[in-house]
């Protein structure tokens, strides 16, 4: 069935517009001091967390920014609104609300539940190896 044209077009509006956001974010991001600055305990413990935060912001700006891209690529191909994983459609309704999306809504939601599932276990491994080495 695929996309209409002025649909189409409505998503690539909306991705410019999110691009041009996320751009500016991360400009502004990227002018942030995130050098730790050394101080007292607690003062450098606030400047370093204030640093990791900084740091994250800017991994998510040009994160954010590269899956727009994508989605821009994907249009210029012809696959937007195709599911990576499945191949099926994403939902309009979808689209609308994250026009970037790589995966219909299944397939998201079982790469949110395995990537939960990879992270749990993370977590316990390291719990593990924090025994060990206590102990």
């Amino acid at each position: 069935m695929g996309i209409k044209k002025n649909h189409l077009e409505r998503y690539r509006q909306a991705l410019l517009a999110k691009r041009r956001e996320v751009a500016d974010k991360a400009a502004l991001a990227a002018d942030i001091d995130v050098a730790p600055k050394a101080s007292e305990d607690m003062e450098q413990a606030l400047n370093s967390y204030e640093h990791e935060l900084a740091i994250s912001r800017k991994e998510g700006f040009w994160s954010q920014l590269r899956l727009v891209d994508e989605a821009l690529r994907r249009m210029e191909k012809g696959t937007y609104g195709l599911c990576l994983e499945c191949g099926e459609e994403i939902a309009p309704t979808r689209l609308q609300v994250v026009p970037w999306a790589r995966l219909c809504l299944l397939c998201q939601e079982d790469e949110e539940r395995r990537a939960a599932l990879d992270k749990r276990d993370e977590s316990y491994w390291l719990q593990g190896e924090l025994v060990e080495m206590e102990g």
